[in-house]
């Protein structure tokens, strides 16, 4: 592709060239005409270099807003000092409901007791932004038109205070209510104020028709509304919360737990002793994906935007350095083919602000021919960038603003320098070669 690149823009030139018309060439060279207002194909060429930089940066800018935007999104929840680990219970060896639950129930104690752990708890999801289980719903009593949808996620009673959700209605389970098996459900509040309303929900019941067809199905998944918490994001980070029903872990038989764990300082530095308490408890479970929560919203969630934005930054970078470059270098050459012509001016009366004047201003038409060009392919492309915007609209005035104003400044420091140059052209040379 290098040596092909080169053919095709090395053959213009050379037709050009080869074409005859000498008579013109030495005439133009003579009385220094080959300036700015020659060479129109080079000309095109630097100004579709700061289209395509114009192009380039503001999809950068439009990405990096776009990323700031998504990292300052409240998931819910305080993302510090929490680690997590996820657990797949052997079938052979955890056949049933209740020796799942036992296992968890012996676990959580082992790993409450661990030193700078403030709390522990199981839950049958990814950390957030994942959700649970999708399940329909239904309340005894009351009659809707519309299918209830959201997630249902089996956890133990010390899951809201380890992952700090809000009371926001109600009680929040208890040990004596997993003593009890007693079936009741938490529900969050984007459930509460989309399926009630105003309406009274406490001591509701609620039936979760997922937990039909659980690996051991429950008969009647119907479950008694104790209490209200607040929001955590269970459907990435871009899209407002689904609603969610918590109920007790002690029931359907999943088979795979995730354990949080809350701590009081740097929770990585309970990694390894949070695989041992598994481990020591049963060696044929073995902990997969130990981390961080912070760590795994970076891989998980913010990984590919971040890619796409260090990607674009860079073909920008190159881009500008083009631009620069190509400004620079097409300014330079016409000032040198002008040296003759602006010995003239400078012998006839003008002055050296008048030439730098314009040798900056040619400099600029290039920029703003562009940045013309430019304008036109992102309203003709931005549109396909905008499904990976967020928070940001693909025509951000601010950014494309701020992406006008940095070619431009490189457009005057390119052409700064062949215009003080140009002013050094000793006038008396210039007219002896006349």
């Amino acid at each position: 592709m290098a040596i092909v690149t080169a053919l095709i823009f090395g053959l213009a030139p050379a037709m050009a060239a080869s074409a005859g018309g000498w008579n013109e060439w030495l005439k133009a060279g003579g009385r220094g005409n080959s300036g700015f207002r020659r060479g129109r194909l080079r000309n095109f060429l630097i100004s579709g270099e700061v289209a395509l930089s114009l192009l380039l940066l503001s999809g950068a800018g439009l990405l990096m807003r776009s990323f700031l935007a998504e990292r300052q999104v409240d998931i819910g929840i305080p993302t510090g000092q929490l680690l997590t680990t996820q657990l797949s219970l052997p079938p052979k060896q955890y056949k049933t409901t209740e020796s799942q639950a036992r296992f968890l129930r012996d676990l959580l104690p082992r790993l409450q007791n661990l030193p700078g752990v403030i709390s522990a708890a199981g839950a049958l999801t990814l950390p957030p932004p994942n959700g649970g289980i999708p399940s329909d719903f239904d309340v005894a009593g009351l009659t809707h038109s519309e299918r209830w949808k959201g997630d249902m996620v089996p956890c133990s009673w010390q899951f809201f205070q380890t992952v700090r959700l809000r009371l926001i209605a109600g009680r929040l389970p208890t040990a004596a209510d997993d003593d009890r098996k007693l079936k009741i459900a938490v529900i969050n509040q984007t459930m509460a104020e989309k399926y009630f309303g105003r309406q009274d929900l406490l001591g509701r019941e609620l039936d979760i028709e997922a937990l039909k067809n659980a690996p051991e199905p429950v008969a009647n998944p119907r479950f008694q509304i104790v209490g209200v918490v607040s929001d955590m994001k269970n459907d990435g980070v871009r899209r407002p919360a689904v609603p969610e029903a918590y109920v007790p872990y002690t029931l359907a038989g999943y088979g795979a737990y995730e354990v949080y764990v809350r701590t009081f300082g740097n929770p990585a530095a309970l990694s390894t002793a949070l695989e041992g308490q598994v481990l020591t408890l049963d060696r044929n479970v073995v902990p997969q994906g130990t981390t961080t929560l912070e760590n795994a919203l970076e891989v998980s969630i913010y990984a590919r935007p971040r890619f796409g934005l260090i990607l674009f930054s860079v073909f920008a970078g190159i881009g500008l350095l083009l631009v620069s470059l190509g400004v620079y270098s097409v300014i330079s050459y016409s000032v040198s083919q002008q040296s003759r012509e602006i010995g003239i001016r400078m012998a006839l009366g003008a002055s050296a602000g008048d030439v730098r004047s314009g040798v900056v201003t040619a400099g600029l038409r290039f920029i703003c021919m562009g940045v013309g060009i430019g304008m036109l392919f992102v309203f003709l492309v931005g549109r396909v960038l905008a499904s990976q915007l967020f928070g940001v609209s693909w025509y951000d005035p601010m950014t494309l603003g701020s992406v006008t104003a940095v070619l431009v400044v490189v457009g005057l420091a390119s052409s700064y320098l062949p215009s003080i140059r140009a002013t050094r052209v000793d006038p008396a040379i210039a007219l002896r070669h006349e």
